[in-house]
């Protein structure tokens, strides 16, 4: 995977806090947690895990309906 530059230290928070709520089990460390509390509010971090967690039910969901990709990403 390309490492993209130009994502924020608040994208690229997310985006591993949205990894790490949709492994098995779910994955990450006190340092996460805590770089996490000092960018986002409470009602962020909500948001947050709330939104990843439903991403994650209906592609899981999906998957195992058997429906194929759309092929939107490589």
């Amino acid at each position: 995977m390309k490492q993209v530059t130009t994502f924020s230290i608040r994208e690229k928070l997310a985006i591993e806090y949205s990894k790490g709520i949709s492994s098995t089990p779910i994955s990450f460390g006190p340092t996460l947690i805590q770089e996490i509390t000092e960018h986002f509010s409470e009602r962020e971090i909500v948001i947050l895990a709330t939104t990843s967690a439903q991403v994650n039910y209906w592609a899981r969901m999906i998957a195992a309906l058997g429906v194929p990709p759309a092929g939107f990403s490589n």
